[in-house]
């Protein structure tokens, strides 16, 4: 009988078994299946070959007081996701573990001045290069994740940051490649990342049409049309914030000088109402760190909108979420293990790289001594 591999396996049925156990500080077969709604036998064929990767733990319920005890599926705890906040005015660092837990974290503070970002950015680098190594080399390295407080432009490396100009001169993944010289790195807008990590929690996502507008530093706005981003020619779709509100004036510089939601609703439902016109969601949720909507403030603005012309029989359903700083943290882990799964399921996504003594390595996720660079490599030189 033929060896099941994940590459036989569909992607969301494993992303999603990974996703049951994760939550969870043990899960059985069962109750896996429970979750997921998959056979019994497709979820034990999952289980096995992800336990086979190294992936998750087998083991015994001994809690369980009468009768034989029952097989507990757990995530290991010896693999490490490097996550890099650029998007406050400090520079954040966190080791998480595959369940998303924060197990180690740091700061740096940065220049607000462009003339010396980049050279605040690489010694920050450097510092968590040395945590990387000393804490957790041995560790298993699934991939990075960098948010960033703008759009990131692939074809320049850099970021478009309407209210942080000074990081625009920054050499991205050009500074990250000094650092993770065998690892997946995914960047992306740390607003989007919220988004996507509180959307990707809720029941039946990919069947709906769900928007997420995060209403922080800058207005983003985030849709998921029944699983697929929109993101736009240059990954620039969604800066509703960036429209004029009053003349000379956008509606991020209004709401970034606003101390109170009294002050910012009227606006707030201009932008609700724009985003429902163009994207025609089920539900918004209105995301923020800053503001506090009471639910009689949410009423009013479902009311409201309700009545707005252009909306039509079928008004989306409000919902607010304040300090959303975690949503954040799970949508970057959701990526960067999405991306680390493709690459075992996918065999043409896979990555060869090379043993310290040159023989070829298929599919084998590297450990963080492997896939980062020695301190002593790493110049303190900034690209700019």
């Amino acid at each position: 009988m033929a060896k099941i591999t994940l590459s036989l396996i569909k992607r969301d049925h494993v992303r999603v078994v990974l996703e049951a156990i994760a939550r969870k500080k043990h899960i059985t077969k069962q109750e896996i299946a429970a979750l997921t709604g998959l056979s019994l036998v497709t979820v034990g064929k999952i289980t096995d070959t992800l336990g086979e990767a190294g992936i998750i733990v087998h083991g015994k319920n001994v809690q369980q007081k009468v009768g034989r005890r029952a097989e507990v599926l757990r995530v290991r705890q010896d693999w490490a996701i490097p996550v890099y906040d650029l998007s406050g005015t400090t520079f954040r660092f966190y080791i998480t573990s595959l369940d998303g837990k924060i197990i180690d974290k740091a700061e740096f503070p940065r220049s607000a001045d462009a003339q010396y970002v980049s050279a605040d950015f690489v010694r920050f680098l450097k510092l968590t290069l040395g945590l990387l190594r000393r804490n957790y080399r041995n560790h298993k390295l699934p991939g990075v994740g960098v948010a960033i407080p703008g759009a990131y432009d692939a074809e320049n490396d850099r970021i478009i940051s309407t209210m942080m100009p000074e990081m625009g001169d920054l050499k991205l993944l050009r500074n990250f490649r000094k650092i993770f010289k065998d690892a997946d790195i995914v960047i992306d807008n740390a607003s989007r990342l919220c988004a996507a990590g509180l959307i990707e929690a809720l029941p039946d996502y990919k069947q709906r049409t769900i928007t997420c507008i995060s209403f922080g530093d800058s207005i983003e706005c985030t849709t998921c049309d029944r699983g697929e981003y929109p993101r736009g020619a240059h990954n620039l779709a969604g800066r509703l914030g960036d429209l004029p509100y009053v003349s000379g004036v956008t509606y991020t510089n209004f709401m970034h000088d606003a101390l109170s939601t009294s002050v910012i609703l009227e606006p707030a439902l201009e932008i609700i109402r724009t985003a429902a016109i163009a994207y025609d969601p089920e539900e918004i949720y209105i995301c923020s760190n800053r503001f506090s909507f009471s639910p009689d403030e949410v009423l009013r603005m479902q009311n409201r909108l309700a009545a707005s012309v252009g909306i039509g029989a079928y008004p989306p359903k409000l919902h607010a979420v304040y300090n959303p700083e975690m949503e954040a943290m799970s949508g970057i882990i959701s990526r960067v293990i999405g991306n680390w799964l493709d690459s075992m399921i996918v065999p043409q996504t896979r990555k060869k790289r090379k043993t310290a003594d040159g023989a070829d390595v298929n599919g084998e996720t590297p450990t963080v001594a492997e896939a980062v660079a020695d301190e002593a490599d790493v110049s303190e030189d900034a690209d700019a």
